[in-house]
This record gives structure tokens, C-alpha cells and sequence, in this order.
């Protein structure tokens, strides 16, 4: 099971976006407006947007809705255009606190700014016209390049919060006009971009911190996020509905933070005054989860001080990608697994976890860009370099793939595809791939 953690941080979803404002303008008609019947309780693939035959969702309605009557939503982003994965993931919570889901299946990472604006405006319009929406809890979710779709969403349209995933604002010190809670695993690459917030927002925003990497959080995470947004817009602390929440967050409370970091133990506690403050029992929480602020305030400077070493090792190894040698860079990612193993520091550790996953990235985009542009002997050197950092991962074989055939070796492009395939490559990549669909076939 994984551990989670909640630190106070602010969560800042993009840029500033080109165009003029777009706050939901408000409708005074007293007409009842009808909506589609679907399924309660599936998952719904493949649904048509009703002002684009380009887009579609994959929704999710809990049993407990009814197209009679108004229910909180969530619009969600995955960065890969797969909608489907997150409804089906979370299903189960949507179902527990009533909430609708509503995934695009289009926004993905990699568009420009006018794609992404037309399927952030086509997905505010359509869940309007498919779903009986409560205005006060309309809610907007992503996980890496989704949370900053999520955020641009929230910067221009009449969304109440955000539950940004793996990823923040680009501008850290940008103040925030709703509530923001942020997801992310603490070997993240993007952990510390969620942290730099901490400073800027700390009354509207909260970062729920998991034990591992970049990825879309475990199910507790999420149900601590919606727990806290159907107590704090939804039900209006209504006693049933904070009963439950009070369980469900004590539970977690209890097997995962009682004997966890003081710094992480007390953060927790940000979270839950926000959810629980009006609950009757909150004291027993708070009696299980205090500690001294000299603890505390140890524990943070420890975490500040790993993220000071870790900015200055991002820029050690970034320029190494183009001055160092590959006899280097064996050395490096020797020492780094090195101290990834015997530290025992728990902070250094995470932060060395964290710049492996850095790198990893680093090494991706370095093979794609000398792979598109032909440079073979760059190519080669950045592919080795990826596969020291992760043996295991099928972008690796992939991209080796790729490599083989602009060397005219096609028996080890096929090796290499049908590892990459082994390991689980989408196929949907080797499909849009002319030269390696070709030699899949052969």
C-alpha cells in the first residue's frame, strides 16, 4: 500500500492564457432543460461531443444520479488522449461521493495552445449539455500536462477547484482565485515545482503528497481530494456526509500518518482542519497527529536544503547530456544508484529518486530530437544513456528502434520493437509510425 502525505502548497496550473476571459455567463431562463439518459454505474466510452464530431468523453454517473436534479462534476485530462483510464480508476470514489466524471479523450500532451483552448471550451459547453451539473461544484482534474489543461480550464471558466496531478503553474508565484489541491508522488521529477507554491497560496491550497513516482495517484489520494471538495462545496458540511468523510480520513490518519515524518504528520493535519474543522471529534485527530514545532520545523529545513542539492544537480547533468562523454556518464549513474541505495537520509533518497526521474526525461526528449533530425552518433551516445536510467522502460526500445533503421539495420529495429512491445508499448505508436509498422509485418 502506498504511504500518503499532504503538504500545504499552492498549485498553479499554466501560464497565462491568450484571450479574453470566459466565466460562465448566468442563464435566468426558468425552462427545464433535458438531458441524455445514460447508464449509472459504467463506464461509457466513445461519447460524442455535442459541438465537435472531432471530440469525445468517457463518463462516469454514480448511482445516485439523476438527470432531474443537479450533481457535482468532474472534467478530467490525461496527458495520453486515454480519458477512459482515470474514469475507470477512480469510479469507485465518484460513486461513494456522487460525483459525475467526464474525461476527454482528445486533450493530450503535445498540442498547441488554440487545440488545447478548443477542447478546454468544447468540454465546459458539452458537460453542460450532457450532465445536470450543480454550478457550485463544478471541479477540474489532471495528471501532468492534463493538470496544467485542468488549470487553464479553471483560469477561464466558472470551475470551483482544481485537482492538479504531478504537475503545477509554470509561474510559481501566480495567486490563486479557487481552491487547488495538488497530487504527487515524492520521486516525482515535478515534486519540487509543486512545493515552490507553498510560499505564495497557503490559504487556498493544499499538495497530497504519495510515497512514488510520476503517475496517476492511488485511489486513497484522490478520495482524501474528494472528500475535502464534497465537504467544502457540496454537502456544506452536512452531518452524514462529514461523518463519513471523518472515517475515511481518521483511517488514514491512524495507518499511515501517525508514525510518519513529523513535518508530513503535521501537514496533514492542514488538509483535514480545512475538511473536518466542524466535526465534533476532530480534537481526537488532532491529539493523534500532533507534534512540536521544533520537529517540524527540522524536518522542512531538511526538505528545503535536499531541493537546494537537487536544483544544482538538474543543471550538472543537464549540461552533461551535451559536454560529457558516455565513460562519464556510467561513472555518474553508478554513484547515483549508489546513493540511491545505502543513503540513509530519507530526504536525500527521495531527492535522488527524483533526479533519476529527471534524467529519464531528459534522455527521452534528447532521443527523440537527435533521432527526428538524423544525428546518429549523438543518437546513439543519448539511447545508452536511457537505457542505464531505464532498462525496463518500451520508449527505450522504441527510440532504439527507430535508430536501427536509420542505420538500414532492420533485424535489430525488429529486436528492438518487439522488446519495446514485451515491455508495453502502446501499439497505437508503431501504428502511426510508417517505417515501423512495416517491419512488424515483415
Amino acid at each position: 500500500m502506498k504511504t500518503t502525505f499532504v503538504i500545504l502548497s499552492a498549485i498553479v496550473i499554466l501560464a497565462n492564457c491568450a484571450g479574453e476571459n470566459r466565466k460562465e455567463k448566468v442563464n435566468n431562463s426558468t425552462e427545464k432543460k433535458s438531458y441524455p439518459q445514460f447508464p449509472v454505474d459504467s463506464v461509457i466510452r466513445g461519447v460524442k461531443s455535442p459541438s465537435n464530431g472531432n471530440y469525445s468523453y468517457s463518463l462516469y454517473f454514480p448511482v445516485s444520479y439523476n438527470s432531474d436534479s443537479a450533481s457535482p462534476v468532474v472534467l478530467i485530462f490525461d496527458p495520453h488522449a486515454k480519458g477512459h483510464y482515470p474514469v475507470s480508476m477512480y469510479r469507485k470514489i465518484a460513486n461513494k461521493y456522487g460525483f459525475v466524471l467526464m474525461a476527454s479523450e482528445n486533450s493530450r500532451n503535445g498540442l498547441s495552445l488554440p487545440e488545447v483552448n478548443q477542447i478546454v471550451s468544447s468540454i465546459y459547453s458539452d458537460a453542460k449539455n450532457l450532465v445536470n451539473i450543480n454550478s457550485k461544484a463544478i471541479f477540474a482534474m489532471g495528471f501532468s500536462g492534463g493538470a496544467r489543461t485542468a488549470g487553464l480550464l479553471s483560469q477561464n471558466y466558472d470551475i470551483k477547484a482544481v485537482i492538479a496531478c504531478g504537475a503545477g503553474f509554470e509561474t510559481p508565484n501566480q495567486k490563486l482565485n479557487n481552491y487547488m489541491i495538488g497530487i504527487a508522488g515524492d520521486e516525482d521529477f515535478n515534486f519540487m515545482e509543486l512545493n515552490a507554491m507553498l510560499f505564495y497560496n497557503p490559504d487556498n491550497a493544499n499538495l497530497i503528497v504519495f510515497e512514488g513516482k510520476h503517475e496517476w495517484p492511488d485511489e486513497a489520494s484522490v478520495e482524501a481530494a474528494f472528500a475535502s471538495l464534497d465537504n467544502l462545496f457540496v454537502k456544506n458540511n452536512n452531518a452524514a456526509k462529514l461523518e463519513e468523510s471523518f472515517i475515511f480520513l481518521k483511517m488514514l490518519a491512524e495507518t499511515r500518518y501517525k508514525e510518519a515524518n513529523p513535518f508530513y504528520r503535521n501537514l496533514f493535519l492542514n488538509l483535514l482542519t480545512k475538511t473536518l474543522k466542524n466535526h465534533k471529534d476532530f480534537e481526537q485527530i488532532l491529539e493523534m497527529l500532533n507534534n512540536s514545532l521544533q520537529e517540524i520545523k527540522e524536518n522542512r529545513d531538511r526538505l528545503q536544503k535536499s531541493f537546494g542539492e537537487e536544483m544544482q544537480k538538474q543543471q550538472k547533468f543537464s549540461e552533461a547530456f551535451i559536454n560529457e562523454d558516455i565513460t562519464w556518464w556510467r561513472k555518474s549513474l553508478q554513484e547515483l544508484e549508489k546513493n540511491i541505495k545505502f543513503e540513509s537520509d530519507f530526504f536525500v533518497v527521495k531527492m535522488n529518486k527524483r533526479l533519476k526521474a529527471y534524467l529519464g526525461i531528459l534522455a527521452f526528449s534528447y532521443c527523440s530530437k537527435a533521432i527526428s533530425t538524423k544525428q546518429i552518433e549523438a543518437a546513439e551516445i543519448f539511447l545508452e544513456i536511457y537505457q542505464l536510467l531505464e532498462p525496463e522502460n518500451p520508449d527505450v526500445f522504441f527510440y532504439k528502434a527507430k535508430f536501427f533503421i536509420l542505420k538500414k539495420d532492420e533485424l535489430s529495429a525488429k529486436t528492438a520493437l518487439e522488446k519495446s512491445i514485451k515491455l508495453g508499448l502502446d501499439k497505437k505508436k508503431i501504428e502511426d509510425d510508417i517505417d515501423l509498422n512495416q517491419i512488424l509485418k515483415n
